[in-house]
């Protein structure tokens, strides 16, 4: 877990691994599956509907993992529109 406090504004991030890695039932080949949740305050609730243009916490990770691993990755998508919106990509 990973606690910010900004201008007041608390956010908290939980990253937690699933699926075979999880299990240890994993090959070299396999994927891994990871969860990101994130909760913010009200305020930032708030705050962040009067900026549309704002870009999704999707769309925020898919741009980190290009600017760290640009080198590395050989393939990288954002869907959002599903009932479990996810990043794939490949390093």
């Amino acid at each position: 877990d990973d606690d910010n406090n900004n201008n007041n504004k608390a956010s908290t991030t939980k990253v937690e691994v699933f699926g075979s890695l999880a299990t240890s039932l994993f090959l070299p080949s396999s994927d891994i599956d990871i969860v990101i949740t994130t909760t913010t305050n009200k305020d930032d609730d708030e705050e962040s509907s009067k900026k549309p243009s704002q870009e999704s916490d999707l769309q925020r990770l898919a741009n980190a993992l290009r600017e760290d691993w640009l080198p590395e990755l050989s393939y990288l998508e954002v869907i959002e529109n599903t009932r479990v919106p996810l990043v794939k990509f490949t390093h």
